[in-house]
Parts: C-alpha cells; structure tokens; sequence
C-alpha cells in the first residue's frame, strides 16, 4: 500500500500507483484498473487530480471513481449520503473523452483510498497520471 509522498505547499503529494505498483506517471493504460491502496490519516483534506496527456480509440471514455476500505482488503465505492439509498450519486471525477484533467476534493480519514478506472469505448488508450493531494487536519 502506497504511503505519504513528497510534499507541496503543506500538502503530502502521492502518486497513484496501479496495482502492480507501476506509478501512473504518463503510462498508457487500455483496460479498466484499479489502484494501488493508500493510507489516509484520520481528518483529511483529500484532492484528487487525474491528468490525461493522449487518448485514443472509437469514442474512448475514462470514469474514475473512488473506493474506500477499513481493511485493505473489503472495497466500497464512495455514494453521495443524500442518494446512497438509491444506488446513485456515485463519487467521481469528471468523465474524460480527450485530453486534459480532472479534479475533485472531499474530506474523510482513516481508511485505505484507491481509485477506480473505467476504459470505455472501442480500443481505448489513455495515457494517464494520477495523484491525491493529503492534508491532514488535525
């Protein structure tokens, strides 16, 4: 499981791992992922950035959501508290179709984070880097 970074601006910068533990630093990805774990301390400010530099394919689309756990193991996606109830407002960044990037932020703390990349479309590429911005609260 990934751990604190560098950091910027009072911010501990991480950088997304997949699950292979390969930093996603530019790196071409064509089939729906997840990533690596990372520990988030307890009263967080979390932002979350995904930059796509390429795109290629028949109408690509990349979703990316976030998935939490208590243990590392068990993974939940993150609902909206006010639509959880009926299986909508899932918690995601904005869909990617081409080039450029999408933020988000929240707060919460002590669980495991990772992201959930979904490839949509006719033979997707996307050339992705991804990064959580962590500042702890307390």
């Amino acid at each position: 499981m990934a751990g604190i970074g560098s950091k910027a601006c009072g911010w501990d910068v991480v950088v997304v791992k997949d699950a292979g533990n390969v930093p996603l630093t530019a790196v071409a990805k064509t089939a729906t992922f997840v990533s690596a774990a990372i520990n988030i301390p307890e009263a967080s400010f979390l932002g979350v950035q995904v930059l796509v530099a390429s795109v290629t394919g028949t109408s690509p689309t990349l979703d990316v959501s976030l998935q939490v756990s208590f243990n590392g193991t068990n993974w939940a996606t993150l609902q909206d508290a006010q639509s959880s109830f009926s299986g909508q407002g899932v918690i995601a960044l904005d869909q990617l179709t081409a080039a450029g990037s999408s933020f988000m932020q929240c707060m919460f703390g002590g669980v495991y984070l990772r992201l959930n990349f979904v490839l949509g479309g006719t033979s997707p590429s996307f050339t992705i880097t991804g990064r959580v911005m962590i500042k702890n609260n307390l």
